[in-house]
């Protein structure tokens, strides 16, 4: 497991080239994971993860962001980007996924992307993002998930402990979710067939089913 000092550290060090080594990877994802989010004037919006904000120019200006992350050195390049394209509409916060200061149903949407494999505790954190979640709000996660194939997915887990010392996990599958009771995952796709990361929809529902 990855701790969150180990994270920080990690990824303190990508800061500075992270938009040029993994934008190409993620930006068109995170577009596509907020495209499943149905989002109004006024929406609040809770972002998980958000590193150094390749997401900021998606968000509608008409809502409301709160874009939060455990590492300052990534916030920092987010926080230029928000002040170089005046998104006064988005706030940058330094926050551990694991503990979200912020009310229970706070927010219509929550996007997490690339953030499960990376955290210490996902199912802890799969719970937090409910808990701020609005009851028939939507919950987006877009990660790369370990592969139910046989081959490549013992391929995947043999890779595991190499790609830790870069900053995420290999082994964990859907699959291995413990999805709390608050939590239905709507749907789950990938972008084509030979994509490596896989795209989760929640939606939040009540505790208790109404009579």
């Amino acid at each position: 497991m990855l701790k969150p000092k180990e994270v920080r550290q990690i990824y303190a060090s990508y800061a500075d080239i992270y938009d040029r080594v993994f934008a190409r990877f993620f930006e068109s994802r995170v577009r596509e994971a907020l495209s499943n989010l149905k989002l109004s004037p006024g929406s609040k919006i809770l972002e998980v993860g958000v590193g150094t904000g390749l997401s900021f120019a998606y968000y509608p200006r008409d809502c409301e962001v709160l874009a939060i992350d455990i590492c300052p050195e990534m916030l920092r390049h987010a926080r230029r980007k928000k002040e170089a394209f005046g998104l006064d509409h988005i706030q940058v916060e330094e926050m551990d996924a694991s503990n979200i200061q912020a009310n229970s149903g706070q927010f219509d949407a929550v996007l997490a992307g690339f953030m499960l494999t990376v955290v210490e505790n996902p199912d802890h954190v799969l719970g937090e993002l409910a808990r701020v979640c609005r009851i028939g709000g939507q919950i987006v996660s877009v990660n790369h998930f370990r592969s139910e194939n046989r081959f490549i997915g013992w391929m995947e887990h043999s890779l595991d402990p190499i790609c830790k010392r870069f900053g995420w996990r290999m082994d964990l599958r859907v699959s291995d979710l413990a999805i709390p009771p608050t939590l239905e995952l709507r749907d789950t796709y990938k972008m084509s067939f030979y994509d490596l990361f896989r795209i989760l929809c929640f939606e939040r529902i009540p505790a208790f089913p109404s009579l």
